[in-house]
């Protein structure tokens, strides 16, 4: 990866804005290296203080990357759960947090460079 930081109105994952009127009418919009791709010149810190509706996508994955994690509990060990049916509080991993027994997964925002490490 580059070692070079990408703008903050970049996320890892995408998003959209949401206004009355045409996009580019409102706001500066750029295009970006990925053809086809643009991006708004403003970051969320800027869209929220104009009132300027910005939807982050990141949960949308997180809530897929979940589904298809259930799905494969349920493929391979017979174990059907959805979010409504996982166990609220569990005191082993709770217990495995406090001794800081974990595994982070971490994008900088500098470069967006992703990192495996224990917490």
């Amino acid at each position: 990866m580059k070692s070079t930081a990408s703008p903050p109105s970049v996320a890892a994952c995408g998003g959209f804005v949401i206004t009355r009127d045409r996009l580019d009418s409102v706001i500066p919009v750029m295009n970006t290296a990925m053809e086809g791709r643009t991006q708004v010149e403003w970051d969320k810190d800027d869209l929220e203080s104009l009132g300027i509706l910005k939807i982050d996508i990141l949960a949308l994955g997180m809530l897929t990357c979940l589904r298809k994690a259930f799905g494969l509990l349920e493929d391979h060990y017979a174990l059907p759960m959805t979010l409504a049916s996982m166990e609220k509080e569990n005191k082993r991993t709770y217990a495995m947090i406090q001794r800081a027994d974990t595994i982070s997964f971490s994008r900088s925002k500098a470069g967006h460079r992703c990192r495996c490490f224990p917490a």
